[in-house]
């Protein structure tokens, strides 16, 4: 038994009215509720790469890599003085990279990998310290510096990192040495 639509439709309608009139009336206050919410701007819809956008997370922006310089143990009383200049020259040039440093701040860099690698060599002649992992830590410092004050294309620079590079293949240094070259891959432009 197929009915036709439009009598489905009239069948509908006599029904709803039927409906209507045994329980009176529809609510008003529906129906006012229904205007007002009609007078309230539709909220916008957002298009189909908004809607696809919306459901992926938030990331910050990408900040600058800090690195913090290859590890520089105290070196005893003797050296303490210099450890602290390299210490201090860093933080103040790594603060001021990319932009390159003052020249007189470059000069009091080269004056101190000077510093630092002469008392490596001072210990590397003298008996008793001429094993000692202090040189080695020594030229590292004087390397780093340099990297800073003079440039890594710079011959001062690359005459330090050769001393450093010179301990690659000690067992007790050649992580060290990994992270110094990491250090300097970063730090170069």
């Amino acid at each position: 038994m197929s009915a036709h639509p439009q009598g489905l439709l009239a069948q509908c309608l006599r029904r709803l009215k039927t409906y209507l009139g045994r329980h009176g009336r529809p609510d008003t206050s529906i129906v006012r509720s229904a205007a007002i919410s009609a007078q309230e701007p539709a909220p916008q819809t957002l298009s189909r790469i908004e809607e696809n956008q919306s459901g992926l997370p938030v990331h910050p922006a990408p900040q600058p890599l800090y690195v913090p310089p290859p590890g520089c143990p105290p070196l005893g009383r003797d050296n303490e003085a210099l450890r602290s200049r390299y210490l201090a020259f860093i933080d103040h040039a790594q603060a001021q990279h990319p932009q390159s440093l003052s020249k007189s701040y470059s000069a009091q860099g080269r004056e101190l990998a000077r510093a630092l690698h002469s008392k490596a060599l001072d210990l590397s002649y003298a008996k008793g310290t001429d094993g000692s992992l202090d040189i080695y830590w020594l030229m590292q410092c004087a390397a780093l510096v340099s990297l800073f004050a003079d440039g890594a294309g710079s011959e001062a620079f690359i005459r330090y990192s050769r001393d450093v590079h010179a301990y690659k293949h000690n067992t007790l240094t050649s992580s060290q040495v990994e992270s110094f070259d990491f250090y300097v891959r970063v730090f170069t432009p």
